[in-house]
């Protein structure tokens, strides 16, 4: 009797371990599976294998609510394989694409063998479309934003304190993989270099904020510089506007005047120039690209002799005139050669005229916010508008700035899944193709962390790489 009690309890006991173990292997599989890279080619497979002690880390950190959060995940694996199928591809081969793609960040996969200026086999193909990510650099602490908006302030602040606005409202978004990072450490951008280099993205655009002078947020963008091992091709885009506690760029509580001379253009010529003669600086047809998001303000005969003056400059200095392009926002519809600009590129979301509002109850009466359909936005053709002048097509993986202005006209589009921008990117990709030739092949992309305006690639909680998978399908079909 006791031998058969020892027997009884010894095969009780196995089967709990089976019982134990298979749910341990289905859980791996479930919640893990999406950040076990299968990888691109090349090294990229064992560089992201390597890294997966570390993704792992990352996804574990998010489950310290009990696991709340495992159908998250699970409706994430689901979303990429039924999002493969309605492109054509098999289920089974999703999981192997997708997920294993784009789950796990590499370390440095698809750097050129030289080290600068190439992300990627793709930089390498002739006539290929450079996606360039437009980049924030308002991850630090610095003593006007000490001053004006309390110690310690950063764009973590706002996107950190941000709550849903209406039911159903993704707020707040909050990053994985690099985390909160502070962008005066080099490792952060260490990390933002991998990701882009190994997800198709041919370079970052820094926003630089120069004032007669005065710079802010300039450190993360100057440790860039001085750092070759951050080899990632890069340019500036010059952010000439009044720099508001509304975060609108008017004039209404003005915390810093942008303003503009012609004794400017010397000073100004001089602190870019650096930047220009970086080996890694993004050049069309042999010339430094600089981006200049306001031209209208500077006033079109003061900005055609800033231009006139700059390009002459790059030539006196040896690297070539600089070749210019604005954004096209802010009601600026001029002819680019005009302002002697060599072409203008898509920014804001402002062409929503027509849009039907979406309904919804406030959850917190005080808010000032609209509510538009992404997949509207994207099904109306709006973003596939012509344009008499040359015009680069900027992509939006998404737009929220509720974080931002919640209290203060708040713009929200709704549903936008990492496979509505990758129609948007796909489409943006194949008509540059079509009118564009040589360096000229640029695609921009608002943004790479544009986190309180819920534009960015970079990884969130809820789509984990999804937005970084769909940059690099894109760039693959070139």
């Amino acid at each position: 009797m006791r031998h058969r009690v020892i027997i009884i309890a010894a095969f009780v006991g196995l089967m709990l371990f089976l019982v134990w173990f298979g749910g341990f292997l289905i859980f791996n599989r479930t919640v893990f599976g999406y950040v076990q890279m299968q990888a691109a080619p090349g090294n990229a497979a064992q560089n992201r294998r390597a890294d997966c002690g570390e993704a792992q880390a990352y996804v574990r950190a998010m489950f310290d609510d009990g696991g709340k959060r495992q159908g998250d995940f699970v409706a994430y694996r689901e979303y990429r394989q039924e999002a493969a199928g309605s492109r054509g591809v098999k289920p089974e081969a999703a999981a192997g694409k997708s997920e294993d793609r784009a789950g796990m960040p590499g370390n440095g996969a698809g750097k050129s063998e030289d080290g600068a200026g190439a992300s990627g086999a793709r930089a390498g193909k002739e006539n290929a479309v450079r996606v360039i990510a437009l980049y924030l650099p308002q991850y630090h602490q610095f003593e006007e934003n000490n001053r004006w908006h309390g110690r310690g302030f950063t764009e973590w602040t706002n996107v950190t304190a941000a709550r849903p606005m209406f039911a159903g409202h993704y707020q707040p978004k909050l990053p994985i993989d690099v985390g909160f990072y502070d962008l005066t450490h080099d490792d952060a951008m260490k990390r933002q270099v991998e990701l882009a280099q190994n997800y198709g993205i041919g370079g970052f655009a820094f926003y630089y904020y120069w004032f007669s002078g005065k710079k802010l947020m300039e450190k993360p963008v100057y440790n860039y510089l001085a750092n070759p091992a951050l080899n990632l091709p890069f340019c500036l885009h010059w952010a000439n506007e009044n720099w508001s506690k509304r975060w609108d760029g008017g004039n209404r509580e003005l915390l810093m005047e942008q303003t503009f001379s012609r004794e400017d253009f010397e000073p100004f010529a001089k602190d870019l120039l650096p930047f220009f003669q970086d080996p890694r600086y993004i050049r069309v047809n042999g010339r430094p690209l600089f981006i200049v998001y306001r031209p209208a303000p500077i006033g079109k005969e003061l900005f055609r002799a800033f231009a006139a003056y700059l390009k002459q400059f790059g030539r006196e200095h040896g690297v070539g005139e600089p070749y210019i392009v604005a954004t096209k926002a802010f009601g600026f519809y001029d002819n680019p050669a005009d302002w002697g600009l060599d072409a203008v590129m898509e920014f804001e979301l402002d062409n929503i005229y027509g849009l039907r509002q979406k309904n919804t109850a406030k959850i917190d009466e005080r808010a000032d916010f609209r509510v538009f359909d992404w997949a509207e936005y994207i099904n109306s053709g709006k973003m596939k508008k012509d344009y008499a002048f040359k015009t680069f097509r900027t992509v939006f993986p998404r737009w929220d700035n509720t974080p931002r202005k919640a209290y203060s006209g708040a713009l929200v589009f709704d549903g936008t899944t990492p496979e509505v921008y990758g129609r948007w990117l796909d489409y943006a990709v194949k008509d540059t193709k079509e009118k564009f030739a040589g360096d000229e092949r640029l695609v921009f992309v608002n943004a790479w962390n544009e986190w309180a305006e819920g534009a960015m690639l970079e990884p969130d909680r809820r789509y984990g790489y999804a937005c970084l998978l769909y940059t690099s399908d894109a760039a693959d079909e070139l």
